[in-house]
């Protein structure tokens, strides 16, 4: 079974990319050959559902574009140059449609290898092998249509986001709001501080908890003037081996949480658990426990089906995800800083959902399973990663746990949020929330 990979592709960069003329149409040849912006589609039957296969990396062409060289996939048999512009016309020498597709919709995942929760990991990836996770390839594919439609066309792109560089999204999962004692008290006793441990202890006596500190993480977001997103696991308890939610988000206590985040301009989505991917009766009966208008999901531990989950979220009435990052990586997963509509490969359909991508999770720098960085080398492993992002106005979305601003167990992982949201404000960023973003882009 085919994909018009053409539609998918023309739907997602019209998402981004606006122009006094409206939209236009890429001349797809053989198919079309009579319009002003030509696309070899060298790649259009590559995409076959009954046959699905890794395109070989010895067919990559590097070539030079905005001063970085970049992986060009389906070239010319001739291939010298990346596009031709001629008086009337513009040729563009690969087919950047089928390129597109093949990151952008995760065709490149689907025969791809997977940790031990079914999860795809950057250790193990296309993206891995062609060293382009903290390079947005599709961004510079998009540039080269917009440098196309500019140069033929004689028109600039519409300026989007005031004089701001780049939006900044700051999200929060709420795992764990009434552990903190207990984890804080082993990390305590392994180092010899039995005080500390008994003043957790004491606290708890009085149902306090150091990792229930909703008030403390809004007030740190505060600082930034940012309207933040918080994901709230509804499902408490294990799935199987693994954990999900340690409290009840039914309760008072949360419930009233929640109602101040929302009273406070604050946007709050499902923090759909362990199952909930596979499982849109799940999914919704976690969405109402939420008590709340819920716009977007992410998944727990960045659960993610590729023919389920698109399908899954459609049908419980989700309206953005903010899923897909490495869980080991940072950067680029999907190969872009932009918002785009999900594939829905079960439906062979364009999805409703619209994908926020995961730049950076707050776990995945530290965590000796993953990159394992001293707290110190945080902020230069990142630079790169934002400047990237503030090179096309895109949107940096990191994840800071609620637990990740306590000193118990994660002493000093608040500084390093504040010294990289401090280096987006120098960079000219502003700061919304994933709702703010998705209402602004959809024109509600």
């Amino acid at each position: 079974m085919l994909i018009d990979v053409y539609a998918y592709v023309h739907q997602n960069f019209f998402l981004m990319y606006k122009y006094s003329l409206g939209k236009f149409n890429f001349d797809y040849f053989p198919r079309e050959r009579n319009g002003r912006i030509l696309v070899p589609s060298l790649g259009s039957s590559f995409f076959d559902l009954s046959n699905v296969k890794s395109y070989p990396l010895d067919k990559v062409v590097f070539a030079e574009w905005m001063g970085i060289k970049i992986p060009l996939l389906f070239p010319d048999q001739n291939y010298v140059e990346v596009v031709t512009i001629s008086e009337s016309n513009a040729v563009i020498h690969f087919d950047i449609i089928a390129s597109i597709f093949y990151f952008l919709s995760g065709w490149d995942e689907l025969s791809g290898s997977i940790d031990s929760l079914g999860r795809q990991v950057y250790a193990k990836s296309v993206v891995k092998e062609l060293g382009i996770a903290k390079l947005p390839i599709v961004n510079y594919y998009f540039d080269i249509l917009n440098y196309t439609i500019e140069n033929v066309y004689g028109i600039k792109r519409l300026q989007h986001y005031g004089n701001h560089s780049f939006t900044t999204h700051i999200t929060h999962d709420i795992d764990k709001c009434e552990s903190g004692w207990l984890e804080g008290c082993v990390s305590y006793i392994k180092r010899m501080q039995l005080w500390n441990c008994i003043v957790l202890s004491i606290k708890r006596l009085y149902g306090l908890d150091p990792w229930f500190n909703m008030d403390e993480v809004i007030d740190f977001d505060l600082k930034y003037q940012a309207k933040a997103t918080f994901f709230f696991l509804a499902k408490k308890g294990r799935y199987r081996s693994l954990r999900n939610a340690d409290y009840n988000v039914s309760s008072a206590k949360y419930q009233n949480s929640i109602k101040q985040l929302v009273e406070a301009g604050h946007d709050v989505g499902i923090h759909g658990s362990f199952g909930s991917h596979m499982s849109a009766r799940q999914l919704m009966l976690e969405v109402d426990k939420l008590n709340a208008l819920v716009y977007g999901n992410r998944f727990h531990f960045l659960m993610f089906d590729l023919f389920q989950s698109p399908s899954v979220m459609e049908t419980s009435r989700i309206l953005y995800d903010s899923s897909l990052g490495f869980p080991d990586f940072i950067g680029f997963r999907r190969g872009t800083c932009y918002p785009f509509y999900l594939f829905d490969f079960l439906n062979n359909k364009v999805s409703k959902v619209v994908e926020f991508p995961l730049i950076v999770m707050d776990s995945t720098l530290i965590s000796p399973k993953y990159m394992g960085l001293e707290l110190s080398r945080v902020g230069q492993e990142l630079q790169p990663v934002i400047l990237e992002i503030q090179k096309f106005n895109g949107f940096f979305t990191i994840l800071w746990h609620n637990t990740m601003f306590s000193e118990v167990k994660y002493g000093g992982m608040r500084n390093v949020l504040e010294e990289i949201l401090d280096y987006c404000l120098l960079n000219n960023s502003r700061f919304t929330s994933l709702k703010d973003s998705w209402s602004e882009i959809m024109g509600k």
